[in-house]
């Protein structure tokens, strides 16, 4: 049957009806819906093959109807009330599937970097971030995503192997050290002071500390030790110190640092202007000689030539220069203990003419180069030749360079002597 062959006949509701020409009895029937065009053809069907095809359900669009062409088993076997039923149905379909919760095919993140990157992104979609620290700090996260060669890279310079009988005490002086990290956030107090005194007397008693001084650098103590005693020091102008158990303890870890490797002395000399500027702390009080941090800037270019030639004259100028008060002032020290007044302070000076001494002199090698620069400051502090010009009860540098006058300006003195002539005749 084609379209051709279909004579319309009348048409009501939408509802178009025509005849199949050469076929009495047979109609088709034309539904139009908003998406629905249906044709349902009853055709006079009689015998076998009519019953076989009224016990087979129909399929419409999906749909299946009853034996009597109804959806729901109705009694409305018109032909009209069928496709009303069909359309009804259909809408409801529709409808029903349209109120269904569309299902995302959002998969979970599998791992911790997938995971923050998509929240990273998602942040970045939702809204407009004005904060540039928030920015920087995501972007910084996303490029730690990416960056695992370039952080191991980085880690490489700081990692160390030791042997498996040194775990133990390598365990044990992280524990000290952590313990004193951990003190820094903490103002500190009289048990802060002792816990802190304990820490460092764990780890210089370690044996991993003397046999590993690489992993002492690698882990950073002398920072930490250094951050401990600008916090204890300050920057103010007083000079009173409020732990000096403290500094001592600081300063005999630090020189003990750099006596066992010249790699740590390179490390400490970053830090001998900040221990110049504070060298007369506990030059006064024997009792701390050698944890001062004048011994630490002394231990730190003591016997390295490479550091002694990387002294600058503006730290020198600066030792000179507290020589120089020394040589202004008494020691109240030894005044009140009852020794004579010298005019000078013998206690403090020395303790500077020792750093030049070692500034000036390597391996029991002259550094010339220092030695012309000392000289030069000397000379134009002559404060600082005071106390070796006058000497202890007045057999100094000058009573020495007066006898040698005399000595020049007498014939008699100024000769071999008889035993050394005799010799010569022989």
């Amino acid at each position: 049957m084609t379209v051709s062959e279909l004579e319309p006949c009348r048409a009501n509701d939408g509802v178009r009806v025509g005849a199949v020409q050469g076929r009495p009895g047979a109609e088709v029937v034309f539904v139009r819906s908003v998406s629905l065009v249906s044709v349902l053809a009853v055709d006079g069907l009689s015998g076998t093959r009519a019953k076989a095809m009224r016990r087979r359900p129909v399929l419409h669009a999906g749909i299946e109807l009853d034996e009597d062409g109804s959806l729901d088993g109705s009694s409305d076997s018109t032909i009209r009330g069928r496709l009303l039923s069909l359309v009804e149905k259909v809408t409801y379909l529709k409808k029903k599937q349209a109120e269904k919760p569309v299902e995302r095919n959002a998969k979970k993140p599998s791992s911790l970097q997938q995971l923050i990157s998509e929240t990273m992104v998602r942040w970045a979609q939702e809204a407009v971030i004005e904060d540039p620290e928030l920015v920087r700090a995501m972007f910084v996260l996303l490029h730690r995503q990416y960056d695992g060669i370039g952080g191991l890279v980085r880690a490489l310079p700081k990692t160390y192997t030791i042997n498996s009988v040194s775990v133990e005490d390598t365990v044990s002086l992280l524990a000290s050290l952590g313990q004193i990290r951990s003190l820094l956030s903490v103002r500190m107090g009289r048990e802060e002071e002792k816990l802190m005194i304990r820490g460092l007397g764990d780890i210089m008693n370690n044996k991993v500390f003397y046999q590993h001084p690489n992993l002492m650098r690698a882990l950073g103590m002398h920072e930490t030790v250094m951050e401990v005693m600008v916090n204890v020091l300050g920057g103010g102008e007083s000079k009173e110190i409020a732990f000096p158990k403290m500094v001592a303890n600081c300063c005999r870890f630090l020189c003990y640092f750099c006596r066992i490797s010249r790699q740590n002395q390179k490390a400490m000399f970053d830090h001998l202007s900040y221990l110049l500027e504070n060298s007369s702390v506990g030059l006064a009080s024997p009792a701390m000689r050698g944890s001062t941090p004048l011994d630490v800037a002394a231990a730190s270019v003591m016997d390295n030539n490479e550091l002694a030639l990387a002294l600058r004259e503006p730290d020198l100028e600066k030792v000179v220069r507290y020589l120089a008060g020394c040589g202004l002032q008494s020691c109240q020290l030894l005044v009140s203990r009852g020794y004579p007044d010298v005019g000078w302070n013998p206690v403090e000076g020395e303790r500077y003419l020792d750093f030049l001494r070692f500034a000036v002199f390597c391996n029991g090698e002259s550094v010339e180069e220092n030695a012309n620069v000392v000289v030069r400051l000397l000379i134009r502090r002559p404060e600082c030749f005071g106390p070796a010009l006058r000497g202890e009860g007045g057999h100094g540098l000058l009573a020495a360079m007066e006898e040698a006058i005399k000595i020049a300006e007498d014939p008699s003195r100024d000769g071999p002597s008889p035993a050394s002539g005799s010799s010569r005749t022989l």
